[in-house]
């Protein structure tokens, strides 16, 4: 199947490469191309045409998610957080993730949201799933009105086009994230800081309109926080030497965008000591983190062999050097440019600067698809809405329609590189992810908790997120490594249980920091409280004597 579909998109590319260069030949083929294709975007303007368009794109990305969810979401250690947390908010147990931990790693907007469809007849994974499927689906109406905004009808068309098959998309749909309600949030937040910088009025309104979706923004994700810096230097750039006005708006702006949050970072001092709670100091140099936010991007777009990355950059050459001739026989043809690109461009570099900043400073998740992906949507639009715009702009039929054969040799590697990765994670998710998938469901330590392990019994585990989550019951999580008053006080607590189970795994990410068996055993033998019952290949259960 993945065969097939690489085949398919390289005859297309090939196809539609060669009808390109023989533009070269015969310029008046490529000035016809050019002249249908903007005829093509000229009758599609209509509402009657992009509402239906927008209408059928949404149930489409819906009908797409529901289907890679089939089996349920994927869920990661981060996806556990959000829904026991939800679940405890329904229940009136107040913001408590997996283990009884606070909850205090990432803001309330997700949790809230899984209790509120809790309060309406969903159940907490069912509303962790609907959540970023609804976002993803409800994607395609700020995405086509951002680009029709930047570009056209055209662009609008096209970058919706390519969201739907945009792999990192799917993926962020197909997980219990932040990531996909993110990047719904955001498009809203940028598509109104658009439609103020473009206005030629005081835009006041639609400032505030900004401002309310950044502040739902950083609601979901700290990393939000870029909006307010984007839209404050929006605020400066627009009104220049006002400065009364300039002062006025961005201290509205940011007052909507940040007050809601307050709250919250005071109560996380309060429990941590830290707003945004206790975090370890990155291990990882700047300059790594650099290499890994590039190394991602572009491994998201085209694949990383040699092959590809000469084809693509000698593609690239060709589209610069065509650039650089447009530029020199029209030297306002950037100032001409739509405003609307050069904000997005903004909120791109300072998205991913921010990022690499903050992942420098403090640790969490590696730099990868997921946390690039919000900078993806703006990414398509940014380079549809140039391509469409230096395209144009070219009057000379051959230099058009070598722009135009660079540019099919990119999509070729982009098609390329999406279909395979599209059937292969299809497959993938169909049968669930993370721990929703069959390695999880089947785990044989999980197994013997559920058949052996009563109500009345705590369960103790490194990994007490799945057990949790695979139990649907309380799960503690066994000390740190190293900590001895921490782990004599774990012993304490031992010793005045009726009962307890340890469900320790032998191969984990936090094997690093949290006990493991050997200690266990170790430590057991001044208690003699706990005995081994059972060992499985991947996990070894612990009970008390």
């Amino acid at each position: 199947m993945i065969t097939s579909f690489r085949i398919l998109a390289v005859s297309v590319g090939i196809l539609v490469a060669a009808f390109a260069v023989s533009g070269l030949v015969f310029p008046s083929l490529a000035r016809r191309a050019f002249d249908f294709l903007s005829r093509l975007g000229q009758r599609f303007e209509s509402r009657c045409f992009y509402l239906p368009f927008c209408f059928g794109c949404f149930l489409i990305f819906l009908m797409l998610g529901l289907l890679l969810t089939q089996s349920g979401s994927g869920i990661s250690p981060d996806s556990t957080g959000y829904i026991v947390t939800g679940k405890n908010i329904f229940l009136g147990n107040g913001f408590y993730a997996a283990g009884g931990l606070p909850y205090v790693a990432q803001p309330p907007l997700y949790p809230l949201t899984i209790a509120a469809l809790m309060h309406i007849g969903f159940g907490a994974e069912q509303a962790a799933r609907l959540v970023p499927i609804l976002c993803f689906a409800l994607l395609m109406f700020p995405i086509f009105s951002l680009g029709r905004t930047i570009g056209g009808f055209l662009t609008g068309y096209m970058a919706c086009l390519l969201c739907l098959i945009f792999y990192p998309l799917l993926l962020v749909t197909s997980f219990a994230w932040t990531e996909m309600i993110y990047i719904f949030i955001s498009v809203l937040s940028i598509l109104f800081l658009v439609k103020f910088g473009k206005g030629n009025g005081a835009g006041t309104k639609i400032l505030c309109v900004a401002g309310l979706f950044t502040a739902l923004a950083i609601l979901t994700k700290y990393l939000g926080i870029t909006l307010l810096v984007v839209g404050l230097i929006v605020i400066a750039l627009k009104n220049r030497s006002r400065l009364k006005r300039t002062i006025y708006q961005a201290l509205l702006f940011g007052s909507i965008s940040v007050v809601p949050i307050l709250p919250w970072l005071y109560r996380n001092v309060t429990l941590t000591g830290s707003p945004t709670g206790s975090r370890a100091e990155s291990t990882i140099g700047l300059l790594a983190n650099a290499k890994a936010t590039i190394g991602a991007t572009l491994g998201d777009f085209v694949p990383l062999d040699y092959v590809t990355a000469l084809t693509t950059s000698v593609a690239l050459f060709v589209i610069f050097t065509v650039c650089v001739k447009l530029y020199s026989t029209d030297r306002k043809i950037l100032s001409k440019y739509p405003v609307g690109n050069y904000i997005l461009i903004l909120y791109i570099v300072v998205y991913l600067v921010a990022l690499v900043i903050m992942r420098s400073l403090w640790h969490f998740d590696s730099i990868g698809t997921r946390l690039t992906c919000p900078a993806y949507p703006f990414l398509i639009l940014v380079v549809t809405s140039f391509v469409l715009y230096a395209s144009s702009r070219i009057e000379v039929a051959p230099l058009r329609a070598t722009l135009f054969s660079a540019i099919a040799i990119v999509g070729i590697f982009f098609l390329f590189s999406q279909a395979p990765s599209l059937v292969g994670f299809y497959g993938l998710a169909s049968q669930g992810m993370g721990y929703n998938s069959p390695h999880w469901r089947n785990e044989e330590g999980i197994a013997w908790a559920a058949s052996n392990a009563p109500d009345s019994v705590v369960i103790y585990s490194d990994r007490a997120d799945a057990v949790e989550f695979r139990l649907n019951r309380l799960c503690r999580y066994l000390p740190y490594s190293g900590d001895e008053k921490g782990i004599e006080e774990f012993f304490e607590e031992l010793s005045g249980q009726e009962g307890a189970v340890i469900i320790c795994f032998k191969e984990d990410w936090r094997r690093s920091y949290l006990l493991s068996n050997d200690e266990i055993a170790d430590k057991n033998q001044a208690y003699n409280l706990l005995v081994a019952v059972a060992d499985f290949p991947e996990s070894t259960i612990w009970c008390m004597r």
